[in-house]
C-alpha cells in the first residue's frame, strides 16, 4: 500500500515507489482530488500452488475517534516478524492508518531458460524442458524481439525452508568487452561441485553469459545465498522478482554481468556483501599528469579478474584515482596486501595509522597515486605482493570518494560507509576545496605465538619448541628481532595475525631476562620462572659474557584460550630497529604495555616484548629526601631500595634543583598479596594544598602511617604517601596505579601504562608542582567500587549481646574488618560494624537495608521505607538501646543471594567511641564516599553522641511531589507505556488513574547525577502516559508526557542549594537562600504538580481561569494531601534498568500517538545550564529569582555592590570623601548560567 503522513507522500514499501509490483492490480481506496489525501492498495489473484512474495498481516486504525484492533492480532498491532508501515494521517487532523506486511526470509533459484548461437534453446536442468520447477515464477529478464535473444529466471519466495530445486553458484560474462567474473569464484569458473551452463551468447557476434548451478541434496541448506537480478526487456528496465524493483535485498550488492554500453542492455546479479576486498592495486596521477601505473599491470589498468573503480576525480579539477578489487572469497588470495595510505585533509597531514608515520610498512612498497609539487597535496598508498599461504597482518575494506563532483559508493559497501567492523580513514580533501577521498582497513584482532630461535654459548643454536628445529611452523612469519652479523647471536620470533580464532602453535607465558646487569622479572609471575604449566626455554645468553634470555610457552590445547595474550617483540639487528611484527613500528598494540627484556646500556641493543598490564600494581613502599637532603627511608627495607621482586622507579627530582623521590612496585598477581596497601598522598600543587583524595584531607586513614617524601621547612613544600602493612585475606580499600612526573626535566611514565596517564579505570591525582616553578607530580588509585554490609555487633537493654547474624557470634565474617563506631566506658554500650571493600569479585554477606533510630529524641525514619520499619524481605535487627532508658537503632539485614545485586547500596557509617569521632571505614574520614551524603540516625545534643550512616544523594535530596485534589493522571512506569504504545501501535489512553498506587513504591522515579566541581546536580524525571485537556475546546491533551526537577546541592553536598523547575517546556530556578521552595522531612523538596499539566510548581495555588490553560492559573491544591515520595523507587538513566533506556539512548520516537518526542537519556543535567528559558506563552520568569543576595527590580536582576558602595539603583558608589567613586552595575537577566559554587546560590557574589 502506499498513502500519505503528516502531508508527505509514503511509497510502498515493496517497490519503493508510489507504484505496484509488477503485474499486480493498484486500487486507490480513499481520496478526493484537492481534499483528502490518496490511499492505493495493489493486489493480484492468487495461482494454486505458487507461494506469495508477501503476506498480509492485518491494519488497524481508528472509527469513530476510537483505535480499532487488527484482526491478525487481536491489538493495535502486527503479529511478530512482521513489518508495520503507516500510510494514512495528518497528526492533530486525521487519524493514523497502518498495516502490517511480511517478506520471504529468502528466495530460491529454480534454474534459467535461455538461448545460444543464434536460436538454440537451452533448457532449465531443473525440468531439463523450457519450464520452471513447479511452485517456481518465471521471469523475463532479458531480450529484445529481432535483436536479443529472451532470457528468462525461476525463482520463488521461500517462507518455511523448503527445499530448492538447484543450489545457485553464481554467474559470469563480459560488460564492455572485458570479461567479469564469477564473483563466487573471482574467475570465470564455478565453485567446485558446481556445473557451468552457458545459457545465453552466439558465437563471433555475443558475448557468452554463463551460469553455475548443482542439483540441491535435501537436507543440506545453499552454500552460496541467491539474491536474484534484473535486466531490461523489449528496452525497459524490468526489476528484480526478489524485491519487485531495479535493486538488490538487503546484504547484496548489484554486479553487471552482461551489456556494452549503446549495443547491448545490462543485466544485473545481486552478489552477497564481503566484508573484505582483495586489493588489485591502483593508479593515478601526479606531478601534473604523470601516470602512477598500477604495478599489476604497468599501466591505468587492473589485472585479470580485478574490477577497476574510480574514487577520485573532477574533469578538469582534480586528477584520478582508480583503485583494483574484487569480493574476498573463500579458498582465493588477493594479488597484495594492503599496507595503507596517507595523505593530507584540511592542509594538515594524515599519517599511516599501521606506522603512525608518513611511511609504508616493513616490507611493504610506497606508491604515490596523486600530486604536483607546490600545488597538490600528496597521496600514497603501501602494497606488497602477496605471499600464498602468509596471512595478511590488514584487510582492506574498499575506498569512497567523489567523481565530477557526485559521491562514489565503496564498492565493498554499495554505500560511503566501510564494511562492519572496518575503521575509516579521510587521507585527502580539504574544506571547502577539495573533495574528500576515504579508504576502509581492519586490523588483525590478534597475534599468535609461534615460538622462538635463537643462539646459546657463542653459537649453539636453540630449537623452536613449536618445530623441534630452528624455523617457525607453517603460515608463521619469521622476523629477526636481535643480531650482529659481526657480534651478536641472532633471535627470531615466529608470529602470524590471527582473524578467525585459528587455533595457535603455541602459548605464551612471559619473558625474563638482564638489564643493565639487573635481573628483569616475568611480569606474569614476578618472579624468574614461568607460570604453572608453562615450559622455560633459554633462547641467548654466553656464560660470563652474555645475558641471558627466557622464554615460557607451553603446547596449545584446541579450544582452549590462551591465558596470556601474545602482543609482539622487537629490538636491533645490526644497529638498526626493527618493528614489531604486530604493529609495523617499535611499539605494542592497543591493551599491552613494553617490557624491556634485555640490553646493557651503552654496551648491547635493548629487546622488547609486549605485555599485557597488571590491573594494577603491588605497593612495595616508597624513599625520598626531606629537611634539605635527609633520607626519608622505606619503610620495607630502611634505606634507599626497594624489596626483593620489586621494581625501583623515580618519578621525580631533577640534579641540583629537585630533591627525587622513588617508589617500588610489581604487577599486581592474582593469589599475590602486596606488601603494602596503598592509602593515598597528598601535597601542594600552585602553592594549595592537595588533600588526599581518600579522607579528603591532609591525612592518611585511620591505620595507615605518614610517610614524609619531600619537604624542606620554610623552603619546599610537602609531600606525604600512605601505607600500611597488609593484612593476609584482607582486601585493600585503594588500589595503587602507579606515579609519574619529571626526572632530570624530562617526563618519566608511569610503569603501569608506560605512558604518563593512569590505568583504565583509575584516577589521577596531582600531588607537587607549582606552575613555572616546580614540576608536577601525579598519582593513580582506584577505590574500591563498593562496599559490602556484614552485619553488626551490638549491645542492648543494658548489657545483653546482640551477636552478628552472619555468625551468631560477637565477630565479623572471614574477611570483614571490625569496626568500633559507638561506645564510652561505662556510659554507653558499644556498637561494632563489619565491612569489607569489594572489587566486583565476590558476593556479600548480607544486604543492607537501612537504619532507623532518634535524633534529638525525634524518630527518624529509614530512608529507604520513609517509616521505621524494613524494606519488603528484610530483618529487623535491634542493635542498641535500653528500653526506658536510652533511644533504640535498629538495622535491616538479609542473608545475600549470590549472583543478585544488592537493591542497596551500602557506604558506611561513623561515630564516637571514648568521646573521640572515629571514622568511616569505607573513607578512613568521618565521610562519606564520592556519591553519598551523611544522615544522622542516633545522638542527643549535650548527651549522647551522633551516629551517622551514609545515603545516596540521590535518594536523600529526592522530591515529594504533591498532586492537586482532582488530579488527572498520576506517574507511571515508562517501560509499561513503552511497551504498550511505542514498541506496539498505541490503542487509546494509557495512563495511571489510581492515586492508591503513589504510596506503594512501586512508581519509578527516573534520575541522572552530573559533578560539577564539587557541586552535585540531580535531575528527576516522572512519566505520565497521558494530559488532559485543559478546557472544554481539547487544548493541551496530548499522550506521552515527560516532566522534570533538577535539585542542584551545596559544595558540601549536606543541603540543597537551589531547584529548577520545569513547565511546558521551559524553567525557572528558585534558591535555598532566598526561601525559594518547601522542605520537608528535613532533605526532600516538595514539587506541587499541576492538575492537568502535571508542570512542577514551587508552591500551592492557582485559579482555574480559563479552565486552567494558563501555566500560573493552573490548579496545584493538595487539598487531599496525595503525595509520590520518589525516593523509594529511584531508577538511574545511566543504566540499562529497564529495556526503554537502551533504545531512547539512540532511537528518536514519539511517546505514543501525538505525545512528546522527550529522549530524557539524552536530556540529562548540565552544569551549563541556564537559571531559567520562556516564552511568551509560558512567562517562567515571574517566579525565577536572582543570585544569592543581589536585588530583583521585578524585570531584572542587580549583582549586589561591593563591600563599602551604596546601591543606588543603576550605579554603586563609595561616597569616600578622599576618593569618591561610582561604576555601574552589573545588571543581568533570569536567564543566567546558574553557578557551579555556593557563591551566588548560597552566599552573595558582590560585584
Amino acid at each position: 500500500m502506499w498513502g500519505h503522513v503528516n502531508r508527505n507522500q509514503v511509497l510502498n514499501p515493496i517497490t519503493q515507489a508510489a507504484r505496484c509490483p509488477a503485474g499486480y492490480t493498484e486500487q486507490k481506496l480513499l481520496g478526493t482530488n484537492q481534499q483528502d489525501y490518496g490511499l492505493h492498495l495493489c493486489y493480484r489473484p492468487h495461482v494454486p500452488g505458487v507461494p506469495s512474495e508477501y503476506r498480509f498481516g492485518g491494519a488497524h486504525g481508528h472509527i469513530e475517534s476510537a483505535a480499532t484492533k487488527n484482526p491478525a492480532t487481536g491489538a493495535a498491532s502486527c503479529p511478530n516478524g512482521f513489518e508495520q508501515t503507516q500510510v494514512l494521517g495528518t497528526h492533530n487532523v486525521d487519524y493514523p492508518l497502518y498495516f502490517c506486511m511480511a517478506r520471504a526470509s529468502h528466495w530460491d533459484f529454480g534454474g534459467f531458460i535461455g538461448t545460444r548461437n543464434g536460436g538454440e534453446p537451452v533448457l532449465n536442468p531443473a525440468t531439463d524442458a523450457a519450464t520452471c520447477p513447479d511452485g517456481y515464477t518465471r521471469t523475463q529478464v532479458l531480450g529484445t524481439g529481432a535483436v536479443d535473444q529472451p532470457l528468462h529466471l525461476c525463482a520463488r519466495p521461500n517462507w518455511d525452508g523448503t527445499e530448492p530445486a538447484l543450489d545457485f553458484g553464481g554467474l559470469w560474462g563480459f560488460v564492455n568487452d572485458t570479461a567479469v567474473n564469477n564473483p563466487y569464484t573471482n574467475a570465470q569458473t564455478c565453485p567446485a561441485g558446481f556445473t557451468a551452463q552457458k545459457v545465453l551468447g552466439t558465437t563471433g557476434q555475443d558475448h557468452d553469459l554463463h551460469v553455475c548451478y548443482r542439483p540441491h541434496v535435501p537436507g543440506t541448506g545453499p552454500t552460496l545465498p541467491f539474491g536474484g537480478l534484473w535486466g531490461h526487456v523489449e528496452g525497459t528496465q524490468v526489476p528484480n522478482p526478489v524485491t519487485a524493483a531495479a535493486s538488490c535485498p538487503k546484504g547484496f550488492t548489484p554486479k553487471q554481468v552482461l551489456g556494452t554500453s549503446g549495443v547491448d542492455a545490462a543485466l544485473y546479479l545481486c552478489e552477497p556483501h564481503s566484508d573484505a576486498l582483495e586489493f588489485g592495486g591502483a593508479f593515478g596521477y601526479f606531478n601534473n599528469g604523470v601516470l602512477s601505473p598500477n604495478p599489476a599491470t604497468g599501466a591505468a589498468s587492473c589485472p585479470f579478474g580485478y574490477t577497476q573503480t574510480q574514487v577520485l576525480g573532477t574533469w578538469g579539477t582534480d586528477w584520478d584515482v582508480h583503485i583494483c578489487q574484487r569480493p574476498a572469497r573463500e579458498g582465493s588470495t588477493p594479488l597484495y596486501d594492503f599496507g595503507g595510505m596517507w595523505g593530507h585533509v584540511n592542509r594538515s597531514q594524515v599519517v599511516n595509522p599501521i606506522t603512525h608515520a608518513a611511511r609504508c610498512p616493513a616490507g611493504y612498497t610506497e606508491q604515490q597515486l596523486l600530486g604536483t609539487n607546490q600545488r597538490d597535496y600528496g597521496l600514497y598508498l603501501c602494497y606488497r605482493p602477496h605471499v600464498p599461504g602468509r596471512i595478511p597482518e590488514n584487510r582492506f575494506g574498499g575506498m569512497h570518494g567523489h567523481v565530477e563532483r557526485l559521491p562514489v559508493a565503496n564498492p565493498a559497501t554499495g554505500t560511503t560507509a566501510c564494511p562492519p567492523g572496518a575503521v575509516e580513514a579521510q587521507v585527502l580533501g580539504t574544506h571547502g576545496m577539495d573533495y574528500s577521498l576515504h579508504y576502509c582497513m581492519t586490523r588483525a584482532p590478534k597475534w599468535d605465538f609461534g615460538g622462538v630461535f635463537g643462539y646459546l654459548n657463542g653459537g649453539s643454536p636453540v630449537s623452536n619448541p613449536a618445530t623441534g628445529a630452528p624455523s617457525c611452523p607453517g603460515g608463521y612469519v619469521q622476523t629477526q628481532v636481535l643480531g650482529s652479523s659481526t657480534m651478536d647471536a641472532p633471535l627470531f620470533l615466529c608470529s602470524r595475525p590471527n582473524w578467525d580464532n585459528a587455533e595457535p602453535a603455541l602459548d605464551f607465558g612471559g619473558m625474563w631476562g638482564i638489564v643493565n646487569a639487573a635481573w628483569v622479572n616475568n611480569p606474569y609471575t614476578n618472579g624468574q620462572s614461568c607460570p604453572a604449566g608453562f615450559a622455560a626455554l633459554r633462547i641467548l645468553g654466553t656464560a660470563r659474557q652474555d645475558s641471558d634470555l627466557h622464554v615460557c610457552y607451553r603446547h596449545h590445547a584446541p579450544g582452549t584460550v590462551p591465558p596470556y595474550p601474545f602482543g609482539g617483540m622487537w629490538g636491533y639487528v645490526n644497529d638498526a630497529p626493527v618493528s614489531n611484527p604486530t604493529t609495523s613500528t617499535a611499539s605494542c598494540p592497543t591493551g599491552f604495555i613494553p617490557r624491556q627484556i634485555l640490553g646493557t646500556a651503552h654496551i648491547d641493543h635493548p629487546v622488547y616484548f609486549c605485555e599485557l598490564p597488571a590491573k594494577s600494581l603491588d605497593f612495595g613502599g616508597a624513599f625520598g629526601f626531606v629537611h634539605n637532603g635527609t633520607l626519608s627511608p622505606n619503610p620495607a627495607t630502611g634505606a634507599a631500595s626497594c624489596p626483593e621482586g620489586y621494581t625501583k622507579t623515580q618519578a621525580y627530582g631533577t640534579h641540583g634543583r629537585d630533591w627525587s623521590v622513588h617508589f617500588c612496585h610489581r604487577p599486581s598477581l592474582e593469589g599475590e598479596a602486596p606488601l603494602y596497601d596503598f592509602g593515598g598522598m597528598w601535597g601542594y600543587v600552585n602553592n594549595t594544598l592537595v588533600r588526599n583524595p581518600i579522607t579528603s584531607g591532609a591525612n592518611c586513614p585511620a591505620g595507615y602511617t605518614d610517610q614524609l617524601l619531600l619537604g624542606t621547612s620554610r623552603l619546599d613544600h610537602e609531600l606525604h604517601v600512605c601505607y600500611r602493612q597488609h593484612v593476609a585475606n584482607s582486601p585493600a580499600a585503594a588500589r595503587f596505579g602507579g606515579m609519574y612526573g619529571y626526572v632530570e626535566q624530562a617526563p618519566v611514565p608511569n610503569p603501569a601504562t608506560v605512558t604518563t596517564e593512569c590505568p583504565s579505570g583509575f584516577e589521577q591525582t596531582q600531588v607537587l608542582g607549582t606552575h613555572n616553578i616546580d614540576y608536577p607530580l601525579y598519582f593513580c588509585m582506584a577505590r574500591a567500587p563498593h562496599w559490602d554490609f556484614g552485619g553488626f555487633i551490638g549491645t542492648r537493654n543494658g548489657g545483653e549481646p546482640v551477636p552478628n547474624p552472619v555468625t551468631n557470634a560477637a565477630t565479623c565474617p572471614d574477611g570483614y574488618t571490625r569496626t568500633q563506631v559507638l561506645g564510652t566506658s561505662a556510659v554507653d554500650q558499644p556498637l561494632y560494624l563489619c565491612t569489607r571493600p569489594n572489587w566486583g569479585d565476590a558476593d556479600p554477606a548480607l544486604d543492607f537495608g537501612g537504619m532507623w533510630g532518634y535524633a534529638d529524641g525525634v524518630a527518624v525514619n529509614n530512608p529507604y521505607t520513609n517509616a521505621q520499619t524494613c524494606p519488603a524481605g528484610f530483618i529487623a535487627q535491634k542493635v542498641l538501646g535500653t528500653t526506658g532508658q536510652d533511644y533504640d537503632l535498629h538495622a535491616c539485614y538479609r542473608p545475600h543471594v549470590p549472583g543478585q545485586a544488592s537493591p542497596y547500596a551500602f557506604a558506611g557509617l561513623w561515630g564516637h567511641v571514648e568521646g573521640a569521632q572515629t571514622p568511616n571505614p569505607t573513607t578512613g574520614a568521618t565521610s562519606c564516599p564520592r556519591g553519598f551524603a551523611p544522615t544522622r540516625v542516633l545522638g542527643t545534643q549535650g548527651t549522647d553522641y551522633p551516629l551517622y550512616f551514609c545515603e545516596l544523594l540521590q535518594t536523600k535530596f529526592a522530591p515529594r511531589l504533591r498532586f492537586d485534589g482532582s488530579a488527572r493522571g498520576y506517574p507511571m512506569s515508562a517501560q509499561d507505556f513503552y511497551d504498550a504504545a511505542v514498541v506496539n501501535p498505541q490503542q487509546g489512553i494509557i495512563q495511571n488513574t489510581d492515586a492508591t498506587t503513589l504510596g506503594t513504591g512501586t512508581i519509578p522515579t527516573y534520575y541522572q547525577l552530573i559533578e560539577c566541581g564539587q557541586q552535585v546536580r540531580i535531575k528527576y524525571w516522572w512519566f505520565y502516559g497521558y494530559q488532559s485537556t485543559c478546557d472544554d475546546f481539547g487544548n493541551g491533551a496530548h499522550h506521552g508526557d515527560w516532566e522534570d526537577v533538577t535539585v542542584t546541592l551545596s559544595e558540601d553536598k549536606t543541603t540543597i542549594a537551589a531547584v529548577t523547575f520545569s513547565m511546558h517546556g521551559k524553567s525557572y530556578t528558585r534558591l535555598a537562600s532566598r526561601g525559594g521552595f518547601q522542605v520537608e522531612n528535613g532533605t526532600h523538596p516538595v514539587v506541587y504538580v499541576g492538575k492537568n499539566s502535571h508542570a512542577a510548581h514551587y508552591k500551592q495555588g492557582g485559579s482555574g481561569v480559563t479552565d486552567n490553560c494558563l501555566p500560573w492559573e493552573e490548579y496545584r491544591n493538595n487539598s487531599t494531601g496525595t503525595h509520590l515520595d520518589s525516593w523509594l523507587n529511584l531508577v538511574s538513566l545511566d543504566t540499562g534498568a529497564e529495556p526503554w533506556i537502551m533504545a531512547d539512548r539512540i532511537n528518536n520516537f514519539a511517546w505514543g500517538y501525538n505525545g512528546v518526542n522527550t529522549h530524557p537519556t539524552r536530556s540529562g543535567p548540565s552544569c551549563r545550564m541556564n537559571a531559567a528559558n520562556w516564552s511568551a506563552n509560558v512567562p517562567t520568569w515571574w517566579h525565577s529569582q536572582c543570585k544569592a543576595g543581589d536585588r530583583d527590580d521585578g524585570t531584572t536582576c542587580h549583582s549586589a555592590c561591593r563591600s563599602g558602595y551604596t546601591d543606588m539603583g543603576l550605579t554603586c558608589t563609595n561616597w569616600s570623601i578622599t576618593s569618591l567613586h561610582t561604576y555601574g552595575q552589573n545588571i543581568y537577566r533570569y536567564d543566567y548560567t546558574l553557578p557551579t559554587s555556593d557563591r551566588g546560590l548560597l552566599i552573595g557574589d558582590p560585584r
